[in-house]
């Protein structure tokens, strides 16, 4: 088995069959590859279209949680059920181009690589619009990750590098032994496994090519904000801010001031969220910052004293009410502003 694509599902019926139909375009035969899909507990009809690729393909292998595990989670148990030498991690939503993955593999296996990385195409909800084009990755020799990042990316690294764990291949067996995977039980479970996954290989290569396609699912992402922005914002903030953390901790020189600089940027992102928060979704926030007082005190102790009390249940809930008259003028000046231009 040379590849394993592994997808989290959480509620993806709308796209998920055009993701796995471009998996079955890429020129390898079937019992080189396989496809493993993880329905975490979805409450549309993702289950039922996945259900019905088991019957379609022999590679096609579908696990079903009986609880909500969070896409951090279900990411590695993907990784670990995995057969293939290489690892492909795909979002439900998106696709890759046709008949790219041959030649991708082609070039893991002729130079024995533990991470090749590759461009994407940033589309709307149809599919159809092109957005932009992220030219992040050159065509690059194969070399260390350290001098990679060197090399292509010097000071930009926590820009590129962090998030978007869909934009590269990985081998397996690096993964594992070096464990590098994602948080358990998040929603933002990208935040470090990329950087980590090149920081420490020993030979990275990158190609220029626009091969994976994000699609930009509004009705998705305006859904999650509608529904459990306060959680979500506690999690960016706090859980993805202590994982890029305890990375810069890792670390020496440059790359670890960089790194914490950075996580203080996501600590402090709560902020300009709760403020146009609903009530109800604020309370959401403090309760999940009162639940997980310790992980969010680590946060806090690095940013300015007046932090601790926007971040305090009762005083922060009154204080970024007060706020949101300050926070609608701005960003109607600003919206003006863009208008005009």
């Amino acid at each position: 088995m040379k590849l394993s694509y592994v997808i989290p599902v959480y509620n993806g019926e709308k796209y998920i069959s055009e993701c796995i139909d471009s998996l079955y375009r890429q020129g390898i035969s079937d019992d080189n590859f396989e496809v493993i899909c993880i329905d975490d507990c979805s409450t549309d009809g993702s289950a039922e279209q996945l259900r019905r690729y088991v019957d379609i393909y022999k590679n096609f292998k579908l696990i079903v949680h009986s609880e909500n595990r969070r896409t951090g989670t279900t990411i590695n148990e993907g990784i670990r059920a995995a057969c293939g030498d290489y690892i492909w991690i795909i979002g439900q939503d998106d696709w890759i181009e046709d008949n790219v993955a041959v030649h991708l593999l082609n070039n893991c296996f002729s130079e024995d690589l533990d991470v090749l990385s590759f461009n994407y195409n940033r589309t709307d909800s149809s599919g159809i619009r092109l957005l932009s084009q992220a030219k992040v990755f050159s065509n690059s020799d194969s070399m260390r990750g350290i001098d990679f990042i060197h090399t292509y990316f010097g000071e930009t690294f926590c820009i590129y590098l962090l998030g978007y764990e869909w934009r590269a291949l990985f081998r397996r067996d690096y993964l594992l032994t070096n464990n590098i995977l994602c948080p358990e039980g998040v929603v933002y479970e990208d935040s470090t496994i990329l950087f980590r996954a090149i920081l420490h290989a020993e030979r990275v290569k990158s190609n220029e090519n626009y091969i994976y396609n994000y699609r930009v699912n509004e009705l998705s992402v305006t859904d999650a904000k509608n529904r459990y922005n306060g959680y979500l914002t506690y999690e960016f903030a706090f859980v993805a801010g202590n994982e890029i953390l305890n990375l810069a901790y890792e670390l020496k020189g440059r790359e670890r001031l960089l790194l914490y600089e950075q996580s203080k940027k996501y600590f402090k992102s709560f902020v300009y969220k709760v403020i146009p928060m609903s009530r109800t979704e604020k309370k959401v926030f403090y309760q999940n910052v009162v639940k997980h007082k310790e992980l969010v005190r680590k946060g806090i102790e690095l940013l300015p004293f007046y932090y601790k009390y926007l971040i305090h249940p009762i005083w922060g809930m009154a204080i970024t009410t007060f706020l949101f008259p300050a926070w609608v003028l701005k960003h109607t000046v600003i919206h003006h502003s863009y208008m005009n231009k």
